[in-house]
């Protein structure tokens, strides 16, 4: 099983193989987009989220920001087990 993982925004970890492009701070009136891989899974490993500022802002502590809306930590990584 692999370790959850941070997406630290505007600054990912040199390792990782991120495309970043424009302005590297949160833009009033624009919306982001998060897609990321495991391209060394066999599964292929894939998800996305997308999301503006105000999404961002109003996330309350200890939750996330998924497909399927806002959830608790725990609710995601129960939803994750699922589906691996």
């Amino acid at each position: 099983m692999r370790q959850a993982a941070d997406f630290p925004l505007f600054a990912p970890p040199a390792e990782w193989a991120a495309e970043v492009r424009g302005p590297q701070t949160l833009q009033p009136g624009h919306t982001y987009e998060l897609d990321f891989a495991d391209p060394d899974d066999s599964s292929v490993y894939r998800a996305s989220v997308t999301f503006d500022a105000g999404q961002l802002a109003a996330l309350p502590a200890g939750h996330v920001l998924t497909d399927r809306g806002t959830m608790t930590r725990e609710a995601f990584e129960d939803v994750a087990r699922e589906a691996c």
